[in-house]
């Protein structure tokens, strides 16, 4: 069935879209998907959540790319297709 979405604002671009449809499709539906909230801090700044995926056992905040080709994560650096990409 899939967890439900619930929109807090639009998304950046298709992929995002797409990605947080397939992320809500392939959760239970016991979990809750927050799509782009906004998170305020506390002197007032706003920044906006790709999306926010809230469980009966945890809370998860999901950053989305839109590389295309193989991704390949460590703790400090990235590689896509054999690039390095410094985060």
């Amino acid at each position: 069935m899939g967890a439900p979405i619930i929109k807090g604002g639009d998304a950046a671009h298709a992929d995002e879209e797409a990605a947080i449809a397939f992320l809500a499709e392939g959760l239970p539906s016991s979990a809750t998907v927050f799509s782009n909230p906004m998170l305020a801090s506390p002197q007032g700044a706003l920044y906006e959540l790709d999306a926010v995926v809230v469980m009966p056992h945890a809370l998860f905040i999901v950053e989305i790319k839109s590389f295309h080709g193989q991704v390949r994560a460590g703790l400090r650096d990235w590689t896509l297709n054999l690039s390095l990409i410094h985060i």
